[in-house]
């Protein structure tokens, strides 16, 4: 159990900063890492 949970700690640190890193790219480039997904997310009204 005690390894789930740090796993599941551990993925949510990493879609954090993989996150934050993806915003600051496009801010600083205008570069999207994932277009479709982006694209996806305004189709659907999801932030």
């Amino acid at each position: 159990m005690k390894t789930l949970t740090g796993f599941l700690i551990g993925l949510a640190i990493f879609g954090f900063l993989f996150y934050a890193v993806d915003q600051g790219l496009m801010k600083s480039q205008g570069l999207q890492l994932f277009p479709e997904e982006k694209a996806a997310e305004k189709a659907t009204g999801k932030h």
